[in-house]
């Protein structure tokens, strides 16, 4: 056993076993044995090794692999399963070696070479649970696959796992057709590694290859498989263009349309076609109505790449398949450093733009329909263009109540569509946090009626970052050092989970967290990745600002706050803090006064607010301002 101090990551873990391993040896021990070590030596090297898994346990009749993505080792547990497959297809049936294999994905801990934890307990119960050839994993690892690969996921319910005291949501993996292997930052020869491993024979390659084609004139032929109703509007989007044959110009180009790919991925709100389904199109021109009816897509990203010495231009257009019309343009310019480091930015800024235009494309959409006849997607949308603008309107209260009113019907449509249960979550905090809805505002009911309907989203939607996001705060409005610090913890998993989801609450938390610095970059990285951003958000610029002494510059951002939202309760506080800070007192009372007319029993030294601050600093930096704005102590 390893002397070094275990670490604990993330990881996703592979575990597979040969069925009625005993009945094989006590049949023929040598052969079965001699056949089994071949098998696993070829899996190992045509499967596992070129999926990025490591093998850190074999059992005997079995072994665990450990990987950094989930997608990676579901699409290696379906490659697993396919080589074993061909190898043992001219085997008699009662000799035959049959695997089942359980993905997980988990924390863990590391020791040396060895992997520990709950996550390898799960990954081991659920290959028990598996079917003979079959494919069984958690709900959080059918969650990163989704859209990411061609494989069909059947949702297989919550399982009793031996030792296992919860309840596990379970997914069983499908693969009719050939399926997509491998995450976008992969290239192409990786992909192909385990479809047609190894060139062992002319035989097999042949195989392999009729078996392809096959597929691949039904799939062109019939056109994709049925797919279960899903409310979401569905996005396909297609190689990106490049000038020139050189093959540095058509990796970057085809990585870029991946990592898009991978980045829409993780927004719960929209379904995404697969890279597979999307690719069939890069040499081949086709019109919008026949991406339409081929893909099922009702919108479709397009886009170019140029490199021009030390620079990379990249142009991408948004379009509706049923009017034609084009949404959305945008050229990103950028020095063509590392080539990886590009794209994630690219990816991850096209991404965030393009959730909030098909946002704002199915709030006019749905706007043309009678209320009666919205469907679920278009019940979330309506709710939640009544949510984000209701600090702006004239009454705030009105239109929260209506948009919980959506969303509560939403819910009763499809209970198990979880942006809608995230879109009340944040309404009932909403109300919480203000005083906006008679009898709600600091209403501990509220309170839990958020956290309950948020849980109920995170079980929903286990990895998802908007619900994770609200479940923070959820944790930051309990006004506690430990629930500041719960919240901190889910913004980061939130982030994790996707970089382009722009929460910029996450700066609040921050700011009260003692990390203001940190705080003005995610407010900024938030506002840039988001185009249409709440008018908190430039308060919690300025928030950051004032926190870090730069009273001055915080002013600006603040006044953009109260210029849009002047029913906003803390924007005004902090802006006469600033201003008082910046030694204009006079105008700092103004806001003072504006602040008691919504808040009469409001008071510098509020406990219920300096205790947000867990820097002593910062609370005295705070209180001070206020007292000095006019704010009574």
């Amino acid at each position: 056993m390893s002397t070094q101090q275990p670490t604990r990551r993330l990881a996703a873990i592979l575990a597979a076993d040969v069925v009625n391993f005993t009945g094989l040896l006590e049949g023929n021990e040598a052969g079965t044995l001699a056949a089994w070590r071949a098998l696993q030596a070829r899996l190992t090297d045509e499967v596992i090794t070129p999926h990025q898994g490591r093998v850190f346990k074999n059992t005997g009749d079995g072994f665990l692999v450990i990987f950094g993505s989930a997608v990676d080792a579901a699409a290696c547990a379906v490659g697993i399963q396919r080589t074993a497959n061909l190898d043992q297809a001219g085997v008699d049936a009662e000799r035959r070696i049959v695997l089942r294999v359980g993905v997980n994905l988990g924390d863990v801990y590391l020791q040396g070479d060895d992997v520990l934890g709950d996550g390898v307990v799960v990954a081991t119960r659920l290959e028990t649970a598996a079917d003979p050839g079959g494919v069984l994993v958690t709900r959080a690892v059918a969650d990163q696959v989704r859209g990411r690969l061609d494989i069909g996921l059947v949702d297989g319910g919550k399982r009793v796992l031996k030792n296992i005291s919860r309840p596990v949501r379970v997914t069983k993996l499908t693969w009719d057709r050939p399926a997509g292997a491998v995450p976008g930052a992969a290239r192409s020869a990786r992909r192909l590694a385990w479809l047609v491993p190894g060139m062992r024979s002319v035989l097999f390659a042949a195989a392999a290859i009729v078996a392809i084609a096959a597929a691949w004139y039904g799939w062109n032929a019939f056109g994709p498989p049925p797919k279960a109703t899903d409310p979401r509007p569905t996005i396909a989007v297609l190689p990106f263009a490049h000038d020139g044959e050189e093959k540095a110009q058509s990796d970057l180009a085809d990585g870029l349309s991946e990592d898009v790919i991978t980045a829409l991925g993780r927004f719960s709100s929209l379904a995404v076609i697969s890279r597979n389904a999307s690719f069939r199109y890069k040499d081949r021109e086709a019109d919008l109505q026949t991406l339409a009816r081929e893909l099922g897509a009702r919108y479709v990203l397009n886009g170019s790449v140029r490199r021009d010495g030390g620079r990379v231009r990249v142009s991408v257009q948004l379009a509706d398949t049923t009017s034609g019309a084009q949404l959305w343009a945008e050229r990103y310019d950028s020095e063509a450093r590392g080539v990886f480091a590009l794209q994630d930015e690219i990816a991850q800024t096209v991404a965030s733009m393009l959730v909030r235009h098909i946002t704002l494309a199915e709030i006019e959409r749905a706007s043309r329909k009678r209320i009666g006849t919205l469907d679920v997607y278009e019940l979330y949308v309506q709710g939640m263009a009544l949510q984000r603008g209701h600090v702006e309107a004239a009454e705030p209260g009105k239109s929260l109540l209506e948009a919980r009113a959506l969303f509560e019907r939403a819910i009763k449509l499809d209970p198990r569509f979880a942006p809608s249960h995230v879109g009340l979550a944040n309404n009932y905090l909403a109300a919480f946090l203000e005083p906006y809805v008679e009898g709600e505002w600091r209403n501990p009911a509220i309170l839990a009626q958020a956290t309950a309907t948020a849980e109920a989203a995170l079980r929903l939607e286990p990895t998802d970052a908007m619900a994770l996001a609200t479940l923070a705060w959820v944790a930051r409005n309990r006004g506690t050092k430990e629930g500041l610090a719960e919240a901190e913890s889910l913004f980061r998993q939130a982030q994790a989970a996707n970089p382009s989801l722009a929460d910029g609450r996450f700066a609040e938390v921050l700011i009260y967290q003692g990390h203001a610095a940190e705080a003005l970059d995610v407010a900024r990285e938030a506002m840039r990745l988001n185009h249409f951003y709440p008018p908190n958000y430039d308060g919690y610029f300025g928030h950051a600002l004032l926190v870090l002494g730069r009273a001055a510059e915080a002013v600006p951002p603040l006044e953009r706050c109260m210029g849009r939202a002047p029913g906003f309760r803390p924007c005004h506080y902090w802006l006469a803090a600033a201003l008082a800070d910046a030694g204009r007192l006079a105008e700092a009372r103004v806001h003072a006064e504006a602040t008691m007319k919504i808040e009469p029993t409001f008071r510098a030294r509020d406990p219920r607010l300096l205790q947000l601050y867990q820097r002593e600093a910062d609370r005295e930096r705070m209180a001070n301002a206020l007292e000095r704005a006019g704010f009574p102590r």
